[in-house]
């Protein structure tokens, strides 16, 4: 599999022409899931965003040997041929709050507790990171997105993301199977509300910023921008039927957009 990215520039430099000066922006690789294409279009003066996503990108798939998406190797391929001075910002972890996670509960029917498994994400990411670093040292990583969904049906559309393409002999097609609470369940891991959601995301971003801290590596983080303060949830007006803000990528409903690229702008001064 080959991922393109969605930009052609290849270096950040600075070209006479004439008289005329013309620089170059410098490239920033926004690697992740579905979530960074809202980063398509986003540049400031001096840099611009070259988004290299993959839907389904997570956490726990980028270290192994062997993975369906191998996307871990992908992302080293384009760090290693690109110039150093490129910038590289890293947005993954909402599809393994989001899906994986879920999956390995009801699914596979692992146990362990919500805490327990963020801890494993920060690891594994670290492990990734520091891998990335011995190439180039310009990594920024980056919050995941609050949770979008705009009605009660979260539990129904988890559910249904993770049996698509899941035939065991517990679950066959669209067969119902049990998400319900259990005996000692850790709550985290099974109340499919907004507000919960909402909690679980907030409490990996704080590992996500102390992982920054403890590498020093700066933070990108959206959230202060998108949360309305008075229910502590994204704002409604962001809200939409399924797990992406609002306009996204969609130049018709592009605010989310728009507000995104703004602060990339502000970020990349």
């Amino acid at each position: 599999m080959n991922i393109m990215t969605k930009d052609t520039e290849i270096n950040a430099l600075t070209q006479i022409n004439d008289k005329n000066i013309i620089k170059i922006k410098t490239k920033v690789y926004v690697f992740g899931d579905s979530h960074a294409d809202i980063f398509l279009g986003a540049e400031s003066p001096n840099f611009k965003a070259d988004v290299a996503g993959l839907d389904g990108a997570s956490i726990l798939g980028l270290n192994k040997k062997i993975s369906y998406l191998e996307y871990g190797k992908h992302v080293m391929f384009l760090i290693n041929r690109s110039p150093k001075s490129c910038h590289l910002l890293l947005k993954l972890g909402q599809v393994d709050l989001e899906f994986v996670m879920y999956y390995k509960i009801y699914v596979k029917k692992e146990n362990f507790l919500f805490k327990e498994f963020c801890e494993e994400l920060i690891d594994k990411y670290r492990e990734f990171i520091n891998r990335i670093l011995k190439i180039n040292t310009n990594v920024i990583i980056a919050a995941i997105n609050l949770p979008s969904y705009d009605g009660d049906y979260i539990k129904d559309y988890i559910k249904r993301t993770i049996t698509e393409n899941v035939v065991t002999d517990d679950i066959v097609a669209n067969k119902v199977f049990d998400m319900n609470i259990k005996d000692n369940m850790d709550l985290s891991l099974c109340f499919f509300t907004l507000e919960q959601l909402t909690k679980n995301f907030q409490y990996f971003n704080e590992l996500l910023h102390n992982l920054a801290n403890e590498m020093n590596l700066r933070f990108f983080d959206t959230t202060e921008v998108f949360i309305d303060k008075n229910t502590n949830l994204l704002k409604n007006e962001y809200r939409c039927y399924g797990h992406h803000y609002k306009g996204w990528s969609d130049e018709k409903h592009s605010n989310a957009k728009k507000i995104t690229c703004n602060y990339f702008c502000s970020f990349f001064n």
